[in-house]
């Protein structure tokens, strides 16, 4: 089991944080997920230092997170829209040692009003394939689809419903992305997840507010954890929280792998 840290809520959206990155690696993380909102404000030659910055500290940056900005409506925007955004952004990263895409994205991914659940997979469903995968494909990443919670967004809001999408969409390329904060806005049920595990291949961790867990986890919290341990699961986990406090960072560690780790 590899451990990461989101840098969504740690870290600042329009540079990069060479300080983050190197307490995050003295810490004992594997890896960063950066994303599509930082590499998309900075420019060409801070692409290649933060590229340098990574590999001098010795931290991989293996995911891309936060896929779509809320300009691209995933229901609503071209297809040829989407293609160019993916083509323009899969480029950037391609040289950051980026292997998976997280399409979270609540604002991208709501459905329109008037346009029912049914109507809305079938759509998804064609976009993602038609759309998706072919860039997928050329860049030779993952993709994880990450439910959301109702209060962000109205479209996969549950592990089940991840796993009825990408069951229809046919590709071993798509995985799912659970995360407790979502998670727990959704009521989604821990007894069902052993049912999806083969398709999860990262988590996110976080309480409510994007807090960090350091001491101890919140009963829903840690009800999910021990339902991802019971079934198994020994691929990625990442915490996509907010940090004030650099020193907070090996506890947290230490506290997941301990709740987490079979």
């Amino acid at each position: 089991m590899r451990f990461g840290f989101t840098t969504s809520f740690s870290c600042p959206k329009d540079r990069i944080d060479p300080d983050f990155y190197r307490a995050a690696k003295e810490a004992g993380f594997d890896f960063l997920e950066l994303t599509a909102v930082m590499i998309d404000s900075i420019s060409e030659d801070e692409r290649k230092r933060l590229a340098e910055c990574l590999q001098k500290i010795g931290i991989e940056s293996m995911g891309l997170s936060s896929l779509f900005p809320a300009r691209i409506r995933f229901f609503e925007s071209s297809g040829e829209e989407i293609e160019e955004y993916l083509d323009n952004m899969f480029a950037k990263v391609k040289d950051l040692g980026v292997r998976t895409i997280g399409f979270g994205s609540g604002k991208s991914r709501c459905l329109p009003e008037n346009m029912s659940r049914s109507e809305g997979m079938e759509i998804f469903v064609e976009r993602v394939q038609k759309h998706m995968l072919p860039y997928l494909e050329k860049y030779h990443y993952d993709m994880v689809i990450e439910p959301f919670n109702p209060a962000e967004c109205n479209f996969i809001l549950t592990v089940a419903e991840a796993a009825e999408a990408i069951r229809k969409i046919g590709s071993s390329l798509i995985g799912i992305l659970p995360d407790t904060l979502h998670m727990i806005g959704s009521k989604d049920d821990p007894a069902l997840i052993a049912d999806e595990i083969g398709l999860i291949r990262n988590i996110h961790v976080s309480e409510r507010d994007r807090v960090m867990p350091v001491k101890a986890y919140s009963p829903e919290c840690f009800a999910y954890l021990q339902a991802f341990a019971s079934a198994g699961y020994d691929r990625d986990v990442c915490f996509e929280t907010k940090c004030a406090d650099f020193r907070d960072l090996r506890p947290a560690l230490e506290l997941l792998r301990k709740t987490i780790v079979k």
